[in-house]
């Protein structure tokens, strides 16, 4: 089967000119390190990394400064610039897939709903100038220089997140109770440091290394990534960054089958994730215990279960997008009174989810893992090339992330536009893949 180059269907409608897709890369970098903090940078964190901070969370700290403010404009002025030549393609490519353009379409209408209309607002509009940015991205440039676009954020994150905690401690350690001396380098939270390494490093095993020079850098890479998410002390980032290791060999050894055979090996490695999932589930305490944990996986269950009883309370469409933890303020207030502490977060993205858009946002994410999985599959039973085993490993690590985590739809977060944009990718392939059967 002659493969189709999605590279040449995102470039078709420009030539490549190497100096201005540098140009390009170059001006990107600025808002993709942006969106790779969370929206914010190290020095905007500092007030957030105290004790009290852990017990009383945004209480104590201003929810937007003019400093933040002035850092968002900026940023979204050079992405407005970016994207504008190429509106016309990028509101194609939303109105082609449709599911993620329905997604900011029922976080901006939340806004009818929502608890703080105005809170909904905001940040709806910030997700669809993410996924916007995204589509533009995808467009813009072809699968390949995308992977080593994100390669080289991660080598400017890895080494900004070394420096800060070695030499700027006050911003780049965590000082909260509990994890103080923990590394959370350009992030808020120690967690979010370890997640992102892990998810930037995933495109190590897949970007072309051709000279020796690539390949050392490459290893060199590996290694500090692991080094980093060791120091973060973030049990969730060592179990994801187990996942994505686990995930690069199982994939690996899939791909040395001819097409027959890998059906058989991706169905046969899904029977037993799925039985080391049973027997984990299981084994918890015991695990939680060896990883240093409590069985309550520090409160994360408590919250879980305070958390679904205010679901239960507007099941369909939720509390409005992002309209649901503000303090002592609506309903969050219940959940820190059962807590007995200032919760910021439900930790799961599924509850996070139903509680900001219901069951009806709930039910359109779980449909986008179904898609990228079932697309997955269809590229990977061809033997597909680098960048979809890329976005196939992206889509995985988002899975796994979510059962621990807030991280689905979250405005200004590099996890989530990834994510959307491993989606995209293995959609296009797929159709692409299908197509080629059909005329053959």
């Amino acid at each position: 089967m002659k493969e189709i180059s999605v590279a040449q269907q995102n470039s078709a409608t420009r030539p490549d000119r190497p100096a201005p897709q540098l140009v390009v890369a170059w001006a990107s970098m600025i808002p993709l390190f942006y969106f790779a903090s969370g929206g914010g940078f190290w020095f905007q964190y500092a007030a957030m990394n105290t004790s009290m901070s852990y017990h009383y969370g945004s209480l104590v700290t201003a929810s937007m400064t003019e400093e933040n403010l002035v850092t968002a404009l900026a940023v979204f002025a050079i992405v407005s610039a970016l994207i504008f030549p190429r509106i016309i393609t990028v509101i194609g490519l939303c109105l082609k897939d449709r599911v993620f353009a329905s997604l900011s379409a029922l976080a901006l209408a939340s806004c009818l709903w929502s608890q703080f209309p105005s809170r909904s607002l905001e940040f709806s509009l910030c997700l669809a100038f993410n996924l916007s940015f995204v589509f533009y991205l995808y467009r813009k440039f072809s699968p390949e220089r995308l992977l080593g676009l994100f390669l080289m954020l991660g080598w400017i994150c890895l080494a900004a997140c070394i420096t800060l905690s070695l030499y700027l401690p006050q911003y780049g350690t965590d000082s909260t109770l509990g994890s103080t001396g923990a590394w959370r380098g350009l992030y808020a939270h120690k967690n979010a440091c370890s997640i992102t390494t892990v998810i930037l490093l995933s495109g190590a095993f897949y970007a072309q290394a051709k000279t020796m020079l690539a390949r050392a850098s490459r290893v060199i890479y590996v290694c500090l990534s692991v080094f980093v998410v060791i120091m973060t002390q973030s049990r969730t980032g060592w179990v994801l960054l187990a996942s994505l290791l686990v995930y690069v060999s199982v994939m690996r050894l899939v791909q040395r089958f001819n097409s027959t055979e890998r059906v058989a090996a991706l169905i046969l490695g899904a029977t037993v994730a799925l039985s080391l999932i049973i027997a984990t589930i299981g084994y918890s305490s015991e695990i939680l215990y060896f990883l240093g944990k409590d069985p309550t996986l520090t409160g994360r269950t408590e919250i879980w279960k305070s958390v679904s009883t205010s679901a239960l309370k507007h099941p369909i469409l939720g509390y409005g997008y992002m309209a649901f933890w503000k303090n002592l303020q609506g309903e969050s207030a219940t959940e820190a009174l059962a807590n007995h502490w200032a919760v910021t977060s439900a930790h799961n993205g599924m509850l996070e989810l139903w509680l900001t858009l219901g069951a009806v946002g709930l039910g359109l994410v779980l449909y986008t893992f179904v898609r990228a999985f079932r697309d997955a599959f269809v590229c990977l039973r061809a033997g597909n090339s680098s960048y979809t085993q890329w976005y196939s490993c992206i889509a995985f690590l988002a899975v796994v992330t979510s059962l621990d985590e807030a991280e689905l739809m979250i405005p200004n977060n590099l996890r989530w536009m990834l994510y959307v944009l491993a989606c995209v990718g293995l959609s296009e392939r797929a159709k692409a893949i299908r197509r080629s059967r059909c005329d053959g």
